[in-house]
């Protein structure tokens, strides 16, 4: 009997509380977690270990969400991508913005619980189940 690997999902946040909890939450739904506070570590993370998706805030210091999702799809990979941002002016912007590079979904900030884990759903279904992504 072959056993199967929980799905992974990169987290991408400058602000390491909210990697931390948005980490916390998809590891009791069972999905394995790979955390990067930069976009620059994000790439890194995503070049190595091949997630199952990423989840990455837009708004970060020096190269944002933005240039990952940018070198993420440029490379030709197949990875489903959730936008976040919010609290501050421009936040709505910036997520329609992220829509238009590619993103598969976007979400405001604050984060709801029930709202990422039906979008990490959605994208990439159960922690353990063989659906893969579609576009």
């Amino acid at each position: 009997m072959q056993t199967k690997h929980p799905k992974r999902v990169l987290i991408v946040d400058d602000d390491y509380d909210t990697v931390e909890y948005l980490a916390a939450m998809l590891k009791l739904e069972g999905y394995e977690t790979l955390t990067a506070t930069s976009a620059a570590e994000g790439w890194a993370q995503f070049r190595h270990r091949r997630p199952n998706l990423i989840l990455t805030d837009l708004r970060m210091p020096g190269r944002n969400g933005e240039d990952l999702i940018y070198e993420v799809l440029s490379q030709g990979a197949e990875c489903p991508i959730i936008a976040m941002s919010g609290g501050y002016d421009k936040a709505e912007l910036q997520l329609e913005m992220a829509n238009a590079l590619g993103a598969n979904l976007v979400l405001g900030k604050p984060i709801n619980r029930t709202a990422l884990l039906n979008a990490v759903q959605q994208l990439i279904g159960s922690p353990t189940s063989s659906e893969a992504f579609s576009a």
